[in-house]
């Protein structure tokens, strides 16, 4: 997806309210029983989200985010370190934290840590 379509911010229905969020607010996307949440940077705040994962992940810039698993899209400054598990999986640790421990499997880990390394060179230009 080129730039002119990825978003910047998402809307949110919140009660009877509309709430703007940047996506640069947002630390991760998750689901959980077949709900989609948003977790912001700000006190680690949970919103409802529409949609599917699969949307949301085509709609956002990839420089920030990235789906390390079928239940998660991460916001690379969300990533605080990871963590070896065992020779199938490494643990991703997050700041806000997620309730529950989030993993991306030993295949993916290659592609993931390349792409650290080229969103940490775009965010020094």
């Amino acid at each position: 997806m080129d730039s002119a379509t990825q978003k910047r911010r998402i809307i949110l229905k919140g009660g009877e309210d509309y709430v703007v969020y940047k996506t640069q607010d947002i630390a991760y996307f998750f689901l959980q029983h077949k709900t989609i949440f948003l977790v912001g940077f700000r006190n680690g705040e949970r919103l409802r989200v529409g949609g599917t994962l699969r949307d949301i992940h085509l709609m956002l810039d990839t420089a920030d985010f990235y789906r390390v698993n079928k239940n998660y899209i991460v916001h690379i400054q969300a990533i605080v370190c990871l963590r070896s598990c065992d020779v199938s999986k490494v643990e991703l640790i997050l700041d806000p934290p997620a309730a529950e421990p989030v993993f991306i499997s030993q295949l993916r880990t290659s592609d993931f840590r390349e792409w650290i390394e080229r969103s940490a060179v775009n965010d020094e230009a």
